[in-house]
Parts: C-alpha cells; structure tokens; sequence
C-alpha cells in the first residue's frame, strides 16, 4: 500500500512538472512577442526606472520611517449641518498629540453639497440613521490615528527614488495653518499622453466628469501641491461607484488614486482599490496600437490592508507621439 501511494504521487509530482513547463513555455513565448512589439521609448523607460534590491529596501524603509514619525492619534468631532438648503460637513481634529506637533488647538476641513437629496442627508450617528432636516445639526466624537504633514514638508518621494507619490492628501486650511492629511493611495499612472486624454477615454465609458468629492492633492518637486480632478461613473456615486482623481505632475506624468466608492455621500468609505485599478486600466487595454498597459509595474510602497492594495501601480503608456 505504501508503495502504491508513493507511485501516484510521484506520477502526480511528474504531471504538474510537466504542466508547469507548459505553462512557463507559453508565458515566456508571450512576453517575447510582446518585447517585440514593445515601443522603445517605453523599453527605455522600464530599463530606466528599474531599481536593485538595495535600492528598493531602502525606498522601503525611508518611507516608513517617514509615515511612522507622521502618525499621530488624534480626537476627530464631525458635524453635519444642514442650512438654507445646503449641507455642510466638518471635521476638526485635536488633542495632546496634535497640539504639540504643530502648535495649535485645533483645525477643521469642510465640505458643503448644495441641494442635497435625502440620501445625502442621513447621517449615521450612533449606529442609527438620522436625516437632516432645515435647522437640524449633529455631532459625533471618535479617537482615530491618522498621517499628516504641514504644507512646506510633504514626503519627498521624488529624492528617494520613487517614479510617482505615494498617496493623495486632503488639504486643511484655517487661514494660516495649511496641513495635509494622507487619503488616497496612488495605483495608476499614465505615460507620455495628457490629462484630456486620458479622462475622456474613461468617460466614453459611461463615466462623468462632474463629480462630487472631497478635493485632495498630491505633492510634486516644482509646483508642490497639486490639486486633482474626478471622473467617476456618477457625479454623486448615491448607490456606491467607482471613482478616480487625476493629478498631472510638472514633469506631464498622470497618476490618480482609483478606488469603490460605498454609499453614501457624505459617510460614504472605499471598499475597493484593486477593482478599480484593474477596471480602469482595462479601458485601455486591448488597444496596443494606442496604449501599452503595465499591470502593477510600478512599487510604490503604499499597501492598504483593507480593502487590500498591493501597493504596486499599474502604468499605461501612450503609444506614439504624446497625445
């Protein structure tokens, strides 16, 4: 009996062997015709951007050291108003941990939607759903840790030798006290093309671009914070939905933050990022006369546990002249 098992699992061993050969002949065949056909500016630019095991641990390791020296435990208040027709949300973050970071009390970021439905207006406060009616306010206290950073020092990714930021960042500004807050992490990036682009290739999929959303920022080497611009697949996502800010960076590279929206504004939360990152980038794949697609080509070291990233960008590259 034993030397019945060993022989099945020793054919068995010898038939996924021979599969996996298989399998490695067939993957190698196909990314040979694809080097084939690759453009050679984009050769160059893999060829370019590519990093020695050395070079990447120490990426690595500067920017968790970076994030870890920027986290801080902060008490957040949210208020919800809704007044003369509109809809105001606030957060104001505080507590010993900030006040001694950057030597103020307090500071608050705001949103105001105006015209909002019913959707818009009911908040979950205490488990419980309330809506909001003309006059109405409410407050919700929570303890949550947080990344953030004053205005003159973001991460300089740029100095450590990474191709794109990291994340985007909410802006906070009280009039004279300018922080950001890290949001987004940043998954997809587009090579040699333009914003215009870009954003009306996904819009020709259905997608809008008037889009209601929290404005958020990236940090660059010579026009430090850039402001992002949405498309989604619909302006207010009421029912969930998918989302993408677009940043151009000074040097012409694209890069957005792709994730699922839940539902709804203004509570509503990202449950997706990989999801996104594949959807978006499929809109340009399967056309390798207009666009060559990269799945994950690109480390950036910002893994999200839940919902999962893997922290690795996908980038898309412009086939011929910029356009």
């Amino acid at each position: 009996m034993i030397t019945k098992t060993k022989i099945k699992i020793s054919a068995l061993l010898m038939a996924v062997l021979i599969c996996s050969l298989a399998f490695v002949s067939t993957v190698n065949a196909k990314t040979t015709e694809i080097d084939d056909k690759m453009p050679s500016g984009l050769k160059e630019w893999i060829k370019d951007n590519q990093k020695t095991d050395e070079e990447r641990l120490l990426m690595e390791k500067k920017t968790k050291e970076w994030m870890q020296e920027h986290t801080l435990s902060v008490t957040s208040t949210k208020t919800y108003r809704y007044k003369s027709g509109e809809l105001i949300v606030e957060e104001t973050y505080s507590g010993k941990e900030f006040e001694e970071k950057f030597k103020t009390d307090e500071i608050t970021k705001e949103m105001k939607i105006k015209n909002p439905s019913k959707e818009f207006r009911s908040i979950n406060s205490n488990g419980q759903s309330v809506l909001l009616n003309e006059g109405d306010e409410v407050t919700t206290t929570n303890t949550v840790m947080i990344v953030m950073t004053e205005q003159s020092s973001p991460f300089e990714w740029w100095n450590i030798g990474y191709e794109y930021p990291q994340y985007s960042w909410y802006q906070i500004d009280n009039g004279g006290t300018v922080l950001y807050e890290k949001a987004d992490p940043i998954n997809i990036a587009w090579e040699n093309t333009y914003r215009s682009t870009v954003a009306t290739r996904i819009i020709n999929q259905g997608w809008t671009d008037t889009v209601i959303e929290w404005a958020e920022y990236v940090s660059d080497p010579n026009n430090g914070w850039i402001e992002g611009d949405g498309v989604a697949t619909s302006t207010a996502r009421l029912t969930g939905g998918f989302h993408v800010r677009l940043f151009v960076l000074s040097n012409g590279d694209i890069v957005g933050d792709a994730h699922e929206d839940s539902w709804p504004l203004p509570e509503h939360e990202v449950i997706g990022l990989e999801n996104a990152e594949d959807l978006i980038a499929g809109f340009f794949d399967n056309d390798m006369s207009n666009w060559w697609v990269l799945y994950d080509q690109e480390e950036l070291d910002n893994e999200v546990t839940s919902p999962f990233s893997n922290g690795e960008a996908t980038c898309i590259w412009r086939v011929g002249s910029q356009s």
